[in-house]
């Protein structure tokens, strides 16, 4: 083989010849090749001076002579470059890292962006402020650095104080975190999101002047050589057919490009960690649930036994029938209790949360803490959070699971289907927490409307509630009707009565009570009536209480808001005719699931705090059972709807005592349930200060010491402490007496 087309062996020995006439470099062990090497007239002789030229870079432009020769081969690696890293997976890993906590910091502070407006503002905007110093403070250090040329040194320390700050911020958010999860068990999860966006600001400004550093010095380290460089690749000839081999060679390696995806991944998995695992980590509540029920039981339809069991409910916020039997919720706990035993199937707690009350007045504790489906299925309550903000969670009450968790404000209505719900302006599904729609903006002010409404709607219609603020008699309203399918398709109907109580309407199984047409012509006269009263006595100056009394009470009808809204479910459903009636009785349709109205009552009885001893007051004159689409009178009701409700003074074992009573319309048999020791009642209290038994009223409940509640699959006989108080934290425990019926 010629020389010339053999390898190009270093020599063992430094040559002889001439300075001009170097000895190209080779592996150590190329002097045990038998092949001569020849002598390359263009390297150099000094070793040193070899090793700064690039093995595929000749020092200086070729002759003519070797255009022709083939290149000498490549000089294998110096085992001193072997022990540091390579610096093209360097390279490559700083810019995937770089590119990587740019993304992480872009993702991360849209939601800050977007939330700047929040409740937390205040917080934010001290954490934004900081934030817009830090990065002040680093465009002032890059000025810096182009300045002074940064050294290695000093970029460590400008790294190490970046890192200090970045992680100064980082624990103030995380304790800010810590603090309202402590306090509401809710995890702010856009603080753990701020967290990491602090987190990835601090990697990408450290990255970024480690990158820079190492830029300028790997330039100043090859500024004496570039010139040769450059006329070097400005000298060599262009071969044909090397395209593709460029291309080829542009392609990163896939050592390069693992080490480019691994740089990347590292800020993101980092930040993400942040963000996510501190919420993960913590349980927020202390769940238990149970199989569905293999039978479900109905609502007695008739008031008769003997209490099976009691239970002591401690800090008591509401009681309300679910789809198996009733849901008690107290302070940080909801239960699901077994009809048949009163034993807990199923908890969902929060010890500590706040359970923020969704109606002011609509329970028989007073304020209502939970919201129910029509069904029964599902219910709704609400987390708080911090001021305004808060957590509506819908919890399935045959089993306790958390069917879905949903953001909200304390104040926003809240209203159910049996599919979905409405909080505030935004509806979604109960099933998975799915966005479905949003109400139209309002004209005046431009923003999402308030349904208005609070309580169970109908089975596929929410329920708009607009007050026009005008003079009514408490009597009636207007409502408008949202299919939760289509909100476009809103329809408006009229003259709906209301409690006149609490001038407040109610829903009962998708069913409400309307005048009818003739019944509405004699409200509105009723109604022009009572005003030309009011003017003659204010024309006269005298009392308008003195005028003639006028007596309430129109011609009404049951009618069923699904079918009215449209729905094909309910096609074809006709109103039912209801009698006289003045208002809906609230209290007594939400204790007995029937749909119950208010009799007859001249004008100059104050409703709004009713005796339910009153003679002149009809608390129930008529009922509809809206399984059978059937309408009762008090006397041919066994149920609860008609049913009196009060403690009575009885003697047991010789001494005075009370008992909480139960008297259905028709006459039938009592329920009676002695409160004996250890009872809620005020212990300063005697049997004689309790009021008689009496129908009931949504105002008198309270304060009549005992209500009475029907659930699937039991009477429950509630006694409530004497003047049980709104505003008393934690409240008086209750007493829960439980009649079990309604099984198959």
């Amino acid at each position: 083989m010629p020389a010339d087309d053999a390898p190009d062996p270093a020599p063992a020995d430094p040559p002889s010849t001439p300075a001009d006439d170097p000895v190209p470099a080779t592996s150590p062990d190329s002097s045990t090749d038998p092949a001569p090497a020849q002598a390359d007239p263009d390297s150099p002789t000094d070793p040193a001076q070899a090793a700064e030229h690039s093995p595929s870079e000749p020092a200086s432009p070729p002759t003519s002579d070797r255009a022709d020769a083939p290149r000498p081969r490549r000089r294998g690696p110096d085992p001193a470059r072997r022990r540091g890293p390579d610096p093209a997976r360097r390279r490559a890993a700083s810019t995937g890292f770089l590119l990587g906590s740019l993304a992480t910091l872009l993702v991360t502070a849209a939601p800050i962006i977007w939330r700047h407006r929040s409740v937390f503002e205040a917080s934010l905007n001290g954490m934004i402020q900081i934030a817009w110093l830090a990065v002040a403070g680093l465009v002032l250090l890059w000025m810096l650095v182009a300045m002074v040329r940064l050294s290695r040194v000093f970029t460590l320390c400008v790294c190490a104080a970046l890192f200090a700050g970045t992680g100064l911020l980082i624990v103030r958010t995380l304790r800010h975190w810590w603090g309202i999860y402590r306090a509401t068990t809710v995890p702010p999860h856009h603080l753990t999101t701020t967290a990491a966006a602090y987190l990835a600001g601090g990697l990408l400004a450290a990255c970024a002047l480690h990158m820079i550093s190492a830029a300028y010095r790997w330039r100043t380290g090859r500024a004496s050589g570039s010139t040769a460089r450059r006329a070097a690749r400005r000298s060599r000839p262009a071969a044909s057919g090397r395209l593709p081999h460029r291309l080829l060679r542009a392609i990163p390696a896939p050592r390069i490009l693992a080490a480019g995806v691994v740089g990347f991944l590292v800020p993101v998995l980092a930040c993400t960690a942040l963000a996510v695992l501190p919420s993960a980590l913590v349980r927020p509540e202390i769940s238990t649930t149970a199989p569905v029920p293999a039978a479900i039981p109905a609502r007695p339809e008739a008031v008769s036994g003997e209490p099976a069991w009691t239970r002591l409910v401690e800090d008591p916020l509401d009681v309300v029938a679910g789809e198996a039997g009733p849901v008690v919720v107290q302070s940080g706990a909801v239960r699901g209790l077994d009809p048949a035993t009163g034993a807990v199937r199923w908890s969902y707690e929060r010890p500590g949360a706040d359970f923020v009350y969704v109606d002011w007045e609509s329970s028989l504790l007073s304020r209502r803490h939970i919201i129910t489906s029509p069904n029964g299925r599902y219910a709704a309550l609400r987390v708080g959070t911090d001021r305004t903000l808060a957590l509506t969670v819908v919890l399935d009450t045959r089993t306790g699971e958390v069917a879905t968790e949903h953001p909200s404000r304390e104040h926003a209505s809240l209203q159910l289907t049996d599919t979905a719900a409405l909080d505030g302006a935004r509806a979604f599904s109960l099933t998975d927490g799915r966005d479905l729609w949003t109400l139209p903006l309002d004209e005046e002010d431009e923003r999402p409307d308030d349904s208005g409404y609070t309580g169970s709607a109908g089975h596929s219609t929410f329920i708009g509630y607009d007050d026009p603020g005008q003079f009514r008699p408490g009597t009636w309203d207007d409502l408008i009707l949202i299919p939760d399918a289509d909100p476009t398709a809103a329809t408006r109907i009229d003259h709906v009565l209301t409690d006149p109580t609490n001038r407040r309407f109610a829903v009962v199984d998708g069913w409400t009570a309307q005048l009818t047409e003739d019944g509405a012509r004699a409200a509105e006269a009723t109604l022009a009536a009572i005003r030309e009263a009011r003017a003659a006595a204010r024309t006269a100056r005298t009392n308008s209480a003195d005028a003639e009394p006028v007596m309430m009470g129109w011609q009404t009808q049951a009618v069923s808001i699904d079918a009215l809204a449209g729905s094909a479910a309910e096609a074809g459903t006709a109103p039912v005719p209801m009698g006289i009636g003045s208002g809906i009785n609230s209290g007594a349709s939400l204790a007995s699931g029937d749909l119950c109205l208010i009799g007859q009552h001249p004008s100059d009885l104050s409703m709004e705090n009713p005796d339910p001893g009153d003679d002149r007051v009809a608390a129930v004159s008529s009922l509809l059972d809206t399984a059978t689409r059937t309408v009762r009178t008090p006397e041919t009701d066994p149920g609860l709807a008609s049913a009196e409700v009060g403690i009575e003074a009885t003697v047991h074992n010789g001494s005075a005592t009370g008992s909480v009573v139960v008297r259905p319309g028709n006459g039938g048999a009592p329920i009676s349930a002695p409160i004996g020791e250890g009872s809620a009642l005020d212990p300063s209290s005697t049997p004689g200060d309790r009021r008689p038994p009496a129908q009931q009223l949504q105002n008198a409940l309270t304060r009549r010491g005992a209500a009475a509640l029907t659930v699937p699959g039991a009477t429950l006989l509630i006694v409530i402490p004497s003047g049980h108080p709104i505003y008393s934290t934690p409240a008086p425990p209750i007493r829960i007496y439980a009649v079990p019926g309604g099984f198959p």
